[in-house]
Parts: C-alpha cells; structure tokens; sequence
C-alpha cells in the first residue's frame, strides 16, 4: 500500500458560512498534505458559496460542487454526492461547522496503515461545552458483536467527523447515508457499518472540535417536545429494528433497546390499525414482561384519553 495514500475529506454544507473559514483553515492546516477536499453545497442562501469559490482558488486540493438538482435535497444526499466524486483510497466526512486538529488526519492515518483496520476513531471535544457529553470507551470494552447497540444506546459513540475509514471497507458495504432521512442519519449508517464487524483502531486523543449553531438540525430538534421527537425518529428505529434482525443480530440488548422504541410509538404516534397491530405481535414476541405490562397500560391510557376528549367534545 502507498504509505503516502490520497485521503478524500467530505463536507457537505447548507448556510453554514460563518463556520466555514475556521472549517477549511483546519483542513489546510493538516501537518498530512496528500489529501483532497471535496465541498458539495446544498444550494445555500448564504455566503457559503462565495467563500468556497475564494478557497477552492486558495487552494487547488479543495473542490467545490452544488448538489445536482437531480438529487434530493439534504446533507445525506450532498455526503453521498461528495463521496462519488472522490478518489482517496481514505475518507473522512467532515460536517462544516467542525474543525480538524492539525494531526488528524496523521494521526488516525498511521494507525489505520499499521493496524490494516477498517476505521480508526478519535475523540472529540465540544467547543464551549454547549453540546451534551458523550461516553468514550476503547473498542476492546466492547465485544465487536454488541457494538451496533451500544452505538445506539450511546455507551459506545462517535460523531460523523470521527472516523477515518478505508474506502475498500466502504465500497463492500454497498450502501451509504440514506437520503430520505432528515436526521438521525448517521445514526442509521454506523450502526449499519457496525453490524457488519469491521476492525477498528482507536486513538486516544481529541482530533475534533464539535461546534454548537442554533440552526442546525440538532438544535431544533432538541426544541421539540419529546412527542415531536418520536414521531420525527420512529421511522429511523423500525427500519434499523428491521435490518439487525435481516443480519441476525437480535440478542436480548436488542429487543429490550428497540421494544422500549415500540413502546414510545405506541404512547405518543398515532397508528393505523395494521401498524397498532406489528406493533403488538412484535413487543409480545420480543418484550420482557415489564414491556408487555407498560405496553398494556398504554393501550390503556389512550383508550381512556380518547374516550374523554370525545366526550367533551361533543359537550
């Protein structure tokens, strides 16, 4: 292998133009210098453009792409868009109001080439702690075959801009961010990648700088309510309920994980009756007892709630 090998950096990017200088100084301040990066913008109405024209002439290693009006609107579409486009025999997404440190990619370059592993991960940091802490742990804590739910549970986590991967690892995957969701996507792409076993390096340094913007989806999410919160996920959990189940990994960490999923679409979405009905076949065959309880008891709870407002509303 080149021990000098192309690494593609991919931003996708929607009006995040008051990070997006601090975002490529930290990508043209790697001490790695064989890299490309490649900008797709999500047709933003800021300033975004004018400012990846002015560095794409800074530099001639940074490309800049508006997503085709062919593909669907969204960062997912803009990421897998990126990707197509590259040619490093590395990849490393990089969401555009995150920073690198200058030994990122070095870093996590060295170890993937010495280890043959999939992936590697760094730590990140939160810029001003305003984003919630998340738990880091060495791989070896974790038995690669309970990975994907501990992903999901969040006691075994990593950001988009984490890892660096090997774009053979990929490729094999035959699949990439999934450009219906709105959010949660990555979610839904790591725990994927994660059910498949890949070898994985961890270095144990902080290599990202994760920065809070009041618009981004993260944030007006968390100005739901947790009504809006479920009903904006549960699609996301019972596809990935589906495709463990597809890849056999349907152990009792996950049916308690994705039960309790049930159980909150029961008590906050409204369904169809044929959706009521999976539903209750799947908390049956899957649930503790306490969950088939709690299940009941919603049931119950909402018959009673409907029942009520009927009532005064005929009143």
């Amino acid at each position: 292998m080149n021990k000098s090998p192309l690494v593609s950096i991919l931003i996708p990017n929607f009006n995040k133009g008051k990070y997006l200088r601090e975002t490529l100084n930290s990508v043209i301040n790697q001490s790695y210098t064989n890299w490309e990066c490649i900008i797709v913008d999500d047709h933003s109405t800021d300033n975004s453009w004018e400012i990846l024209n002015e560095y794409s002439r800074k530099d001639y290693r940074i490309k800049v792409y508006k997503r085709p009006d062919y593909r669907k609107k969204g960062g997912n579409a803009a990421r897998n868009f990126a990707f197509e486009l590259s040619k490093g025999e590395f990849i490393n997404w990089l969401d555009s109001d995150d920073l690198f440190t200058s030994k990122k990619i070095e870093n996590q370059l060295k170890i993937i080439l010495e280890l043959n592993s999939d992936l590697v991960l760094s730590k990140l940091a939160n810029e001003n702690n305003k984003l919630p802490e998340k738990k880091f742990y060495f791989i070896d804590e974790f038995n690669s075959h309970i990975r994907p739910i501990k992903f999901l549970t969040g006691d075994f986590w990593f950001s988009t801009s984490t890892p660096l991967f090997k774009r053979k690892f990929i490729l094999l995957n035959d699949f990439l961010f999934n450009e219906d969701l709105r959010r949660n996507q990555e979610s839904e792409y790591f725990a994927k990648l994660l059910i498949n076993n890949p070898k994985i390096g961890f270095i144990d340094e902080v290599h990202v700088i994760r920065r809070y913007d009041d618009n981004s989806i993260f944030s007006n999410y968390k100005k739901l309510s947790p009504k809006d919160q479920i009903n904006s996920d549960f699609p996301i959990f019972l596809n990935l309920a589906n495709y463990f189940k597809e890849k056999d990994v349907w152990g009792p960490l996950e049916k308690e994980y994705f039960v309790n999923w049930y159980l909150k679409i029961i008590q906050y979405s409204n369904l169809s009756f044929p959706f009521f009905f999976k539903l209750f076949f799947l908390t049956i065959r899957d649930g503790k007892w306490n969950q088939i309880i709690i299940f009941f008891k919603s049931i119950i709870y909402r018959l009673f709630n409907s029942y009520i407002f009927k009532n005064l509303y005929c009143l």
